[in-house]
């Protein structure tokens, strides 16, 4: 199983992309290729999957077949990538990390006493968001073997990965993008399980690339402020993601690629290395990111406006050159964009599904009509920082570089305004995921500027004795490189598949499978999961539970003994206890009032028998259906 499912992550993150990367020759960082790389893949796999869901061919067999020509092609194309020396490799990445700390470090002329400064300032602006990348990478590795917990991820997202995996196009499911569903599905396509511990790695994936990206943007810019963004950046995400960001919402996935997408573009532009690639390969993670979420598809006019003026700076006073140069993209990646929307409402309209276009537009209605000024002093209130932050975005627009303050003016801005009046008003906080990079950038921005004014006496600070310790650390890795740099991709390959076996070994399937279910029992409330399980596992299986217990379809085992129930009609419950399969109902703290008397009233009618109440009143209460 661990063989399978890190073959399927392969498949998620990097095989469809590493055949796009060789194709298009881009000569740039590491970060910006592996973004692409990833959101290609991703985006392959999407289109691949609703392709064989549709044809009836998504089966384990057709995927590996499909994945060992992507390695043959991968073989032949990058043989020679593989057979170099991992000493020249090694040395190539030292001379860019060499290079971009030096950049760094270079100060603009003046006096002795301020160069001083600005490196000791700087030093500290590196070391915290070292420890910041640091802190998210160790855990993302703590998070590892871990299972989804909430309500967006369990019943909805990986509940749609589940039904992708079995072939099915997603029930209730709207449309809402399905990019990391399917994605999220080929796990468990290849563990022939349902166990979740591998999309919860591939979801884990983003908050690492989020900061990554802040990290680099810092050091590209050769900026204290946006380095000590980094731990900014990521209380920001973190606050308004509300729940773990390695959770399975879509939300810091969708935040992830917009900011990749910009970064790409300011990277590029600070580089004067903007081109038309540059506009393809950003587009490619607009696209990811309109495909995740549709916060994705706010992001995608601004991207178009972003890069038509920055066509236009480039090709002063032509302007249909610049049209005609950004169109072809736009066009593209709009049809792309918008053929999901139009093929899943046709679906929907075809077999019955509802639209959740009208939904998320009767909640705005609400609030215009209604209660408008109720969830506008509820969004004041929920954003507690709201008085800080609007005034350092706007201030910092007068003091951004162009394309910064381009993103703040084209997208941070329109954002803001539209989740602060537009939306179901009690997810407020999570509609400004999105938008964390922007107040973290403006904020980076005012930093800066503070920092050329601030005025700290620290003359004795011992940067030469820092860089001799930098110096000395190089060398000791160059000696280790010196040891090793002989050895070819093939023996590191040998290494891992030795160390995968024994993975293997340590933890076979049985463990990881008893790991899972002790995960997933955490989901709601253990007392009661527990409980459950033990009480249906001698039960008549044909026998199901009407329930509004919303996970315990979801618990070891479960799948499928119960009807969940969102309903207010006491008629249509009626309607399902006159089934004969229906055997037990639970009742729980969201069943609404007027069906909690109901039934009451057959309980005492001797028409449902007690069974449990969990120990907890007023919470949950387990009752046997009484047949005549």
């Amino acid at each position: 199983m661990i063989f399978t499912g890190l073959l399927s992550i392969l498949q998620i993150l990097f095989l469809p992309g590493l055949i796009f990367n060789a194709i298009i020759k881009r000569e740039t960082g590491l970060l910006y290729r592996i973004s692409f790389i990833i959101a290609f893949s991703m985006l392959f796999n999407f289109l691949y999957m609703v392709v064989l869901v549709s044809l009836h061919l998504f089966v384990f067999k057709f995927l590996i077949i499909t994945i060992l020509i992507e390695i043959v092609i991968i073989l032949i194309i990058y043989w020679k990538v593989i057979f170099q020396p991992i000493g020249k490799i090694s040395s190539s990445i030292v001379t860019k990390i060499t290079h971009s700390l030096a950049r760094y470090f270079e100060c603009d002329s003046g006096k002795q006493t301020t160069k001083q400064i600005l490196k000791v300032i700087k030093i500290i602006a590196l070391l915290l968001a070292s420890i910041t990348v640091g802190w998210v990478i160790v855990d993302f590795v703590k998070q590892i073997g871990s299972v989804f917990g909430y309500w967006d991820s369990v019943i909805s997202y990986n509940r749609w990965a589940t039904e992708w995996a079995q072939g099915l196009f997603p029930t209730g499911a709207c449309e809402y993008p399905q990019l990391l569903p399917t994605n999220w599905s080929l796990t468990y396509v290849f563990t022939h399980s349902e166990v979740v511990i591998f999309a919860k790695l591939v979801q884990g994936i983003f908050p690492v690339l989020f900061i990554l990206a802040m990290f680099d943007l810092g050091l590209t810019l050769g900026s204290a402020g946006y380095l000590l963004g980094v731990p900014l950046s990521l209380l920001l995400l973190k606050k308004f993601a509300v729940v773990s960001i390695f959770e399975g919402f879509m939300d810091v996935a969708v935040t992830t690629f917009i900011f990749l997408a910009f970064y790409m573009v300011i990277k590029d532009s600070y580089n004067n290395r903007y081109s038309q690639k540059t506009i393809w390969l950003s587009g490619i993670l607009i696209l990811a990111a309109a495909m995740t979420k549709q916060p994705g598809v706010l992001a995608f006019g601004a991207w178009v406006l972003i890069n038509f003026i920055l066509i236009l700076s480039k090709n002063p006073g032509k302007f249909w050159i610049s049209v005609k140069k950004i169109i072809i993209p736009t066009l593209l990646f709009f049809l792309l964009i918008a053929s999901w929307y139009v093929f899943k409402m046709t679906r929907d309209a075809l077999v019955g599904e509802r639209s959740c276009i009208a939904i998320t537009n009767s909640w705005a209605a609400d609030d215009l009509v209604s209660g408008f000024s109720g969830s506008f002093l509820y969004r004041l209130q929920l954003l507690d920082i709201w008085v800080l932050f609007v005034p350092i975005l706007l201030t910092s627009i007068f003091f951004a570089k162009r394309e910064i303050k381009l993103i703040l003016l084209c997208y941070g801005l329109p954002y803001l305004l539209i989740s602060f009046f537009y939306g179901y008003y009690i997810m407020f906080m999570r509609y400004l995921t999105p938008i964390s990079f922007v107040l973290a950038i403006s904020a980076s921005i005012i930093i800066d500027l503070l920092f050329y004014y601030a005025l700290v006496l620290v003359e004795r600070f011992p940067v030469d004795g820092f860089k001799n310790s930098i110096k000395r650390l190089l060398m000791f890795f160059s000696k280790i490189r010196h040891r090793f740099g002989l050895l070819s991709f093939w023996v590191i390959i040998i290494i891992g598949m030795v160390l995968l076996a024994i993975a293997g070994l340590k933890y076979p399937d049985s463990k990881l499978i008893r790991n899972y279910e002790y995960q997933q029992m955490g989901i709601g409330n253990r007392e009661m999961n527990e409980y459950l399980v033990d009480f249906y596992s001698d039960k008549d299986p044909t026998k199901l539970t009407l329930s509004w217990y919303p996970y315990i379809n979801y618990l070891p085992g479960m799948a499928g003994k119960a009807i969940y129930l969102d309903i207010s009609n006491v008629e249509s419950v009626k309607t399902y206890l006159e089934q004969e399969n229906i055997g037990f109902v639970l009742k729980y703290n969201s069943t609404p009032g007027n069906i909690i008397d109901y039934l009451n009233d057959m309980e005492e009618k001797g028409q449902l028998i007690f069974i449990t109440d969990f120990g907890v009143k007023n919470d949950a209460v387990l009752y046997e259906v009484v047949r005549k």
